[in-house]
């Protein structure tokens, strides 16, 4: 028989209390947990094992699973809580977001109130201009969506399953187990093979996660661990009563399954590729502790009895819910602040979720009329769901209506001035390695420009087409944000693994511009990539050297100095909060080391070349070392780094000027401007 029980088990409670202080401290940057995100997919498998135990439990009682009763149980535990979280989230957000970020988060609280955030963040993680996701204060809702949709589909595979063998005279729990065994190779199968080519899909979408909640699920369906040799149990089917010996193998599975969900929490990063490979460690080491704690003589790590962790555990949910929000929220209103005051805000969060616990979760789950009537409860859940859809529709249209309005229309307007090169799609962004060429002006001109490079060489489109375009130059685009002027690989967050695309992208780049052989080669790139001097230093000079034997000219546009904030969303925020609200300091500026070490390099390779110039054109953007303003209370900047559309096309003077002089004196230039 499987290990089926209806006893509550501390070690589960103190289990769950484990996986939350591993990923509040992980959301709270505590040093030594970079890895604790894995928190999460220990409460996917205890997920598959707790659900799983009373579906079986279920079926061998009646025969069939009451599907109504068992959403509406998981409605009663589930959705009140997300209810009032989503309430209070989009109250606190209208007040310290400015209206254009409202509109985004406004999306978010749609897709969480359709429990689909996690689609929702699939999809905007690899739109290389989207808003951050790590300031989003219902980030963390993604998991709780991969949980429902888990809940939507298990119980009906299930049932599946057991009419079928009902149908045939076989074993209900022998044909739930073919159906697991087929779910979780299929599903870690696809999770191998995202982690690759499409990271945040594997990492937020539910068909890459389900084998975690199915080898939950094996925990209950696969025989008892009574002897240590549990393969010829599995196939023997042999069951023993556990003795001394047996009992000690027991409580040394336990603590190795202990050790290895820490220990994945303690050496796992923000670099590890994820879930991938990498997420059997927690998910086995959960499984282990699942397994040494059931059956007739549970031995699970005694720790996790321990009186603190069955009160963090039993507040876990709720815990999960708040402390994400103020977190972020704190960080909004005060940016600089530190670990002690993010420890605050994730303990203050505990409060929260206590008044969460009694006042919402716990009286609505134990409710003896939501209890003794699943439609009611089923109403209720339609109701949370229904108007959590209104109130993110209603919340778009005002924040949309609010962004236009006379004190925002300028941030609003700065946010979305940028260059046409993205509507127009000529940038080819994560996972193309297609080089796309736009053109701009005349076709058959006898002088072509080529603008080259990332993000950072994009933001210059309005500048070199006003520098250039007017005096008959053919200009062509060839730009992938997020991937440098420098011939190196790296890992980029944004794709969690090694941008190979890039790499591809780059060298077909540079051999399509030495069949164009142009004039002139405009190059860009941002500073801030994770390369090592040598690195930088080498990868630049191939690339220089590619470009000096392929083209006339060769200007190297100097990164452009940072506002030292996102300035668009600083002034909005300033501007939008009320007076007894902290508001953000949107003067301070502060020229990244990093920039300037990158400049220098970069000037030192372009004198190697006689073809090759450094542009910096840093003192008309951030004049006397003030980057928040421009002329007329201008904004040039559309984010942390980038320049307005606008902003740059006034430059286009200054940048034919300063080029024109910097390539003055080369006689192979003679004509050319």
């Amino acid at each position: 028989m499987p290990l089926v029980t209806k006893e509550l088990r501390k070690d589960i409670e103190g289990l769950r209390a484990i996986a939350i202080l591993m990923v509040v401290a992980y959301h709270a940057h505590v040093p030594w947990m970079s890895g604790g995100f894995v928190g999460v997919d220990v409460f996917f498998v205890l997920s598959g094992y707790l659900i799983t135990q009373l579906l079986v439990f279920e079926i061998a009682s009646t025969g069939t699973i009451d599907i109504a009763r068992f959403y509406a149980r998981r409605a009663r535990r589930l959705l009140p809580a997300v209810g009032v979280l989503l309430l209070a989230v989009v109250c606190a957000s209208a007040v310290l977001y400015a209206p254009f970020e409202q509109g985004d988060l406004s999306l978010t609280a749609l897709s969480t109130s359709a429990y689909l955030s996690n689609v929702y963040f699939a999809k905007t993680a690899t739109d290389y201009h989207s808003p951050a996701a790590q300031t989003n204060p219902l980030l963390h809702t993604w998991s709780l969506s991969v949980e429902e949709q888990f809940y939507a589909v298990w119980p009906l595979l299930m049932l599946f399953a057991a009419r079928r063998a009902r149908k045939r005279g076989e074993s209900s729990e022998r044909n739930i187990g073919m159906v697991l065994a087929l779910l979780a190779l299929l599903s870690f199968g696809l999770s191998l093979y995202w982690t690759e080519v499409r990271q945040p899909w594997a990492f937020f979408l539910s068909p890459t996660r389900a084998w975690e909640f199915a080898l939950g699920a094996s925990g209950i369906l696969l025989p008892g661990f009574d002897r240590w040799v549990w393969i010829r149990a599995l196939f023997s089917g042999e069951r023993t009563t556990p003795d001394a010996s047996q009992r000690r193998v027991r409580i040394i599975s336990g603590w190795l399954g202990f050790g290895i969900v820490l220990l994945s929490g303690v050496v796992f990063d923000d670099k590890t590729p994820f879930p991938g490979i990498a997420a059997m460690l927690p998910a086995i080491g959960t499984l282990l502790v699942l397994r040494s704690g059931a059956g007739s003589s549970p031995a699970s790590p005694r720790l996790l009895n321990t009186r603190v962790l069955q009160e963090i555990g039993r507040l876990s949910y709720s815990w999960y819910l708040w402390h994400w929000p103020l977190l972020v929220f704190g960080i909004a209103m005060f940016p600089d602040t530190g670990l002690p005051g993010r420890v605050g805000l994730v303990l203050g969060a505990l409060v929260l979720a206590e008044l969460s616990y009694r006042l919402v979760e716990h009286p609505i789950r134990s409710s003896r009329l939501l209890v003794g009537r699943p439609a009611l409860a089923l109403y209720m859940a339609a109701g949370i769901t229904l108007g959590g859809i209104g109130l993110s529709v209603a919340w778009n249209r005002v924040s949309a209506r609010w962004s236009t309005g006379e004190s925002q229309a300028k941030f609003s307007a700065a946010r979305n001035d940028s260059p046409v090169i993205y509507p127009m799609k000529c940038d080819e962004w994560f996972f193309s390695s297609a080089v796309k060429e736009c053109s701009f002006g005349p076709a058959q001109s006898a002088r072509t420009v080529v603008l080259f490079g990332d993000s950072h060489a994009g933001q210059w489109f309005p500048a070199v087409e006003q520098a250039f375009v007017p005096h008959g130059w053919h200009l062509i685009v060839m730009t992938k944000s997020g991937c440098p002027a420098v011939d190196a690989p790296f890992v980029y967050n944004r794709i969690g693994r090694v941008y190979t695309e890039c790499d591809v992208w780059r060298r077909s780049a540079l051999a399509r511009i030495a069949i164009l052989r142009p004039d002139l080669v405009v190059v860009g790139s941002w500073s801030g990539y994770p390369f090592s001097q040598e690195q930088l230093r080498d990868g630049t000079q191939r690339v220089l050297k590619s470009l000096s034997e392929s083209s006339r000219q060769v200007a190297l546009m100097a990164d452009t100095v940072g506002p030292g904030s996102d300035l668009p969303r600083c002034r909005a925020r300033a501007s939008w909060r009320p007076s007894f609200v902290p508001g953000p300091d949107c003067t301070s500026y502060s020229d990244a080391p990093r920039r300037l070490e990158v400049e220098s390099i970069q000037n030192s390779l372009a004198r190697g070349f006689d073809n090759v110039t450094v542009v910096d054109l840093n003192s008309l953007i951030c004049a006397g070392g003030v980057c928040g303003w421009g002329k007329g209370d201008a904004i040039p900047f559309r984010d942390d780094s980038h320049l307005t559309a606008s902003f740059a096309r006034a430059l286009g003077p200054a940048l034919r000027a300063k080029i024109v002089t910097e390539f003055s004196e080369g006689s192979w230039s003679d004509g050319l401007f």
